[in-house]
């Protein structure tokens, strides 16, 4: 259970190993918009597979907004 709140969110499908990429493309986006982050990075991972013989996950990662307009 999380708290409630507003939070910024991305959804990828990627290999688990370039997921820091996706960590600065949700940063980045906090920073454009003036979003101050509240707390730890939520990661879910919802479902790993692998496809055409690379390993591919379907990622979720949010975290909550401190100061949502």
């Amino acid at each position: 259970m999380q708290p409630a709140g507003v939070y910024a969110c991305i959804i990828f499908d990627d290999n688990v190993h370039q997921k820091a990429k996706y960590y600065a493309i949700l940063m980045a986006f906090l920073h454009d918009n003036g979003y101050e982050p509240c707390g730890d990075f939520i990661e879910e991972w919802i479902i790993p597979r692998l496809q055409d013989g690379s390993e591919s996950t379907l990622i979720k990662l949010k975290i909550k907004i401190a100061n949502p307009s």
